[in-house]
């Protein structure tokens, strides 16, 4: 794994922007970006395979984390959430496939258009959960004392 000041500049400054100021989530975006980072300079003909395998392992954990946390509000809480990291899964499952009958091309597309795919899932369902996870946290410290309103 690439550590965080091994980051491009491209890639620290979509890592920072993405920031929830929830550290759990924030945490998991970062080894995320340092998932990426690895593809960075990666020349044609060498195996794409490895790489996106440990791409892969991170995203199952990834959401798997996430979805954990999900869990607190409910089990028809954040469904739309939860179907997506399913969906992505597949999709990168589909890649990891092809990627092994030499197809590595589209491993490269993948690793282009994920960021962009991520992008829009965390401003959108990885804030709002990470909003929701700061709010819980806050009414259970409010639990048996005299919190303002």
């Amino acid at each position: 794994m690439t550590a965080a000041t091994d980051l491009s500049p491209a890639l620290a400054a979509q890592a920072q922007a993405l920031q929830l100021n929830y550290a759990p989530i924030d945490d998991l975006h970062q080894a995320f970006f340092e998932h990426l980072a690895a593809f960075e300079g990666l020349p044609e003909g060498v195996s794409w395979l490895a790489p996106l395998q440990a791409l892969r392992t991170h995203l199952a954990e990834h959401f798997e984390a996430e979805n954990e946390m999900m869990t607190q509000f409910g089990p028809e809480a954040f469904g739309c959430h939860k179907t997506e990291h399913t969906n992505v899964l597949k999709v990168v499952d589909e890649v990891l496939r092809r990627v092994a009958m030499g197809e590595w091309q589209i491993g490269k597309n993948l690793v282009q258009e994920l960021p962009v795919w991520f992008e829009h899932h965390v401003q959108t369902m990885d804030n709002v959960l990470a909003h929701s996870m700061k709010e819980s946290i806050n009414q259970e410290d409010c639990r048996g004392a005299s919190c303002a309103a």
